[in-house]
């Protein structure tokens, strides 16, 4: 794999998990309210443009990455925080510029000097190595950012009785009740991440029929729920967003297994 290549999967990795690893709802909401004047919003674009300049690391140089990752996750959440707040478009066209400034980052930036030589080798078999790079873009992708792009996808059939709790796959077809599990914050929102992990391992691993394994456990644990409910569109809710959040996870790891050898 060639050093721009390698650039672009640093950078990659380290935006996703500064927008959705290293960024609590509470910084989020700081954000919002305090716009450019939040000190929050200053400590997220130094956390993006630290991560970046630590990831691209060897491949381009990390001041010029650093200031222009910063620079820009700075001017880009701090417009969205005045002009779009939780706008679906607004997320979208915030997502693509901050992936239009990586690509110019890869296309214009100086490449990087070498590492020094007693730190050259632990960098390569960690960070440095592609499939730890392919493999970390992959978990944090089939995860929250899975989520959220489940959530925009099935934002038609929303059937106005979850709102937020019933974002990511509409796993909780019943959000508002509060006996055992489904009644947990964000239950539903883990289920979906934890069936992704699994469509991931099991395609990179070359075992598609471990799908069919998650299609009839979940099929078996939701059974009695729909059968005997009188809400249909809740039900059809439920299954669009199973069906979308699978299609993520497919073709998340389709790509990285594009990439990535066999894992066995």
């Amino acid at each position: 794999m060639t050093d721009p290549e390698q650039a672009l999967l640093g950078l990659l990795l380290a935006h996703l998990a500064t927008d959705f690893l290293f960024q609590p709802d509470g910084w989020v909401k700081a954000k919002e309210d305090g716009g450019f004047g939040s000190g929050v919003l200053a400590l997220h674009a130094a956390v993006a443009g630290g991560l970046a300049a630590l990831l691209g690391w060897g491949a381009l140089d990390p001041v010029r990455v650093f200031a222009v990752t910063a620079a820009s996750h700075w001017a880009l959440d701090g417009l969205k925080a005045r002009f779009g707040k939780g706008g679906t478009r607004w997320l979208l066209a915030d997502q693509a510029l901050h992936l239009a400034v990586i690509g110019g980052l890869v296309w214009w930036a100086p490449s990087g000097g070498p590492l020094p030589s007693w730190l050259a080798p632990l960098w390569q078999a960690t960070l440095g190595s592609v499939p730890v790079r392919v493999w970390g873009c992959g978990l944090l992708l089939v995860g929250i950012p899975g989520s959220i792009a489940v959530k925009t996808m099935i934002g038609i059939w929303d059937a106005g009785k979850g709102g937020e709790a019933a974002s990511d796959a509409a796993e909780d077809p019943q959000p508002d009740r509060d006996d055992g599990l489904r009644g947990r914050k964000n239950a539903g929102k883990w289920i979906g991440i934890l069936e992704r992990l699994f469509i991931l391992i099991f395609i990179l691993g070359g075992h598609w029929e471990g799908i069919g394994f998650l299609v009839v456990a979940k099929s078996i644990l939701r059974f009695g729920e729909i059968k005997d409910s009188a809400d249909r569109e809740r039900a059809e809710y439920v299954l669009v967003g199973t069906l979308a959040s699978y299609l993520w996870a497919v073709v998340v790891s389709m790509a990285a297994e594009a990439v990535l050898p066999p894992l066995y």
